[in-house]
């Protein structure tokens, strides 16, 4: 198996309510049931379009030639791409102006009558004071209000998920589970095709950091010693977020070949773990993203001495963009609730991921693999300098 093999995963104001049969959404092909803006789309699709018609084409950066297939599964990958297809399709941007102009002269009636002046207090929390002298606490404000994530950050987003798409290995993940469900049951998943799987899977995911423009800016003794230093985390998430959104580890031939090399009781850790990733697959792309610039030096104790990076306050200003940029995203999405309880379930997720990492590590066959993935990415790092 190489990287070259490919394969195409076929991953609301209303207008017109009497459109109500079903059918495919003319962006994506989810589900749609009503033509929204004058095509039939889906509710994710509308709500894109409507955030981002008024906008122009060009705020949008597309790195891939403008060439992207727009699908269930890979419309949050590109906004530039989904947007020509939108205007292609046929959405207007004349049939969402009125409800929009209602909305905006209800905010300038609004900010008319309460102006915010921020004011600092005795007490620790921080106030609003408006005309009338009557006060609200900020968190108050921030839910009437809540954040929206710059044209930057949504490039940002896009460029991080389409690299661990690209990189990740999962397309492979599909084909290797396709050919081999073709098979009679005895002869699907056998140890030596699971084997060497495996190994491409984990040998792959390093890319996936490697890609990142902002990891590329470091030094290379820096890049060496981040990608040293996290290779089992990055690793561990990874390639078990592959295992799980390929479904692969829900096929007990699979596990039955994973068992005789890690384990029974590494791979019963692992299938526990792929069950608390969070369903939002942005949101632990952008996880993985953070992780790759951790400085945790090690997770289990290593005689190996760990060098200091050079410039670690540039590595630290680029994972508290990250960190930022995932909170953003989670608030913008869902809410300021839901944000807190989804972070704090990361929480719990990384401590499971400690849990793995040192089950794997007593496993020679995985620490002997591990070693070989970090020489040649060291390698790589050397000749792509």
């Amino acid at each position: 198996m190489t990287n070259s093999i490919n394969l195409k995963v076929e991953s609301t104001t209303i207008i017109q309510e009497s459109k109500t049969s079903s059918q495919q959404c003319q962006i994506c092909g989810a589900p749609a049931l009503f033509s929204n803006y004058g095509v039939i789309s889906c509710s994710s699709c509308k709500m894109f379009f409507k955030r981002n018609a008024e906008l122009k084409q060009d705020s949008f950066i597309c790195d891939f030639s403008n060439q992207c297939e727009i699908t269930l599964y890979s419309r949050r990958i590109c906004a530039a791409c989904r947007l020509a297809k939108c205007f292609t399709k046929g959405m207007q941007i004349g049939l969402i102006r009125g409800s929009r102009t209602k909305k905006n002269t209800k905010r300038k009636n609004k900010k008319n009558s309460i102006e915010p002046v921020l004011s600092t207090t005795t007490s620790s929390t921080l106030m609003i004071t408006n005309t009338n002298s009557q006060p609200c606490q900020l968190s108050n404000q921030l839910q009437l209000d809540p954040p929206t994530l710059s044209i930057e950050q949504w490039n940002l987003i896009t460029n991080l998920t389409h690299t661990f798409d690209e990189y990740s290995g999962l397309t492979t993940a599909l084909i290797f589970k396709n050919q081999q469900n073709l098979l009679p049951y005895k002869f699907r998943f056998k140890l030596g095709s699971v084997s060497e799987f495996i190994k491409f899977i984990m040998t792959n995911i390093p890319q996936i950091i490697e890609k990142n423009r902002d990891f590329r800016s470091l030094s290379l003794h820096d890049r060496s010693i981040l990608l040293r230093n996290t290779i089992k985390y990055s690793e561990c998430i990874g390639a078990t977020f592959i295992l799980h959104q390929s479904h692969l580890l829900d096929d007990p031939y699979f596990n039955q070949s994973n068992e005789f090399i890690f384990g029974s009781d590494v791979m019963s850790t692992i299938i526990r773990l792929s069950e608390t990733f969070d369903s939002d697959a942005t949101f632990v792309k952008l996880i993985f993203a953070i992780i790759g610039f951790s400085t945790i030096a090690y997770t289990v104790y290593s005689d190996n001495i760990t060098s200091n990076l050079i410039d670690i306050k540039a590595v630290l200003r680029i994972q508290d963009k990250y960190v930022e940029l995932a909170w953003q995203y989670m608030v913008f999405k869902y809410s300021y609730e839901q944000a807190v309880i989804r972070f704090c379930q990361l929480i719990k997720f990384l401590f499971k991921v400690n849990f793995t990492i040192v089950e794997s590590s007593r496993i020679e066959e995985y620490s002997n693999l591990i070693s070989s993935i970090i020489q040649q990415t060291e390698q790589n790092l050397m000749l792509n300098n």
